[in-house]
């Protein structure tokens, strides 16, 4: 979040939970600008949260709407759920390799 928008807007840990709230910026890559909201997480996302945050990001006037195709809040819904799997994954690969390295050290 904090590269995409250019400032240290979000705290970031490696411990989950650290910060609860909901983050919005603004970003650019090249010539296209949007608008990057870090969710602090989703895992205990409900699906109703998840639907408001699909249903805003889908709103009239939002960057979402310059994709080449149609883009429904149950694609969004589902990309939010990808993307924090995806960042769960990687955090505990981090987290493996940390505890591999304190082991190696030993």
């Amino acid at each position: 979040f904090n590269r995409m928008v250019g400032k240290r807007l979000a705290l970031v840990d490696d411990q989950p939970g650290v910060t609860r709230d909901l983050r919005e910026g603004e970003g650019r890559l090249a010539d296209l600008r949007f608008t990057v909201i870090d969710t602090a997480g989703l895992e205990d996302a409900s699906d109703e949260v998840l639907a408001e945050i699909a249903k805003a990001a889908c709103a009239p006037g939002e960057t979402i709407h310059n994709e080449p195709h149609e883009v429904s809040p149950e694609t969004v819904v589902w990309a939010l759920k990808m993307a924090d799997a995806e960042g769960l994954r990687r955090r505990a690969k981090h987290q493996f390799e940390e505890s591999l390295e304190a082991m190696a050290a030993e």
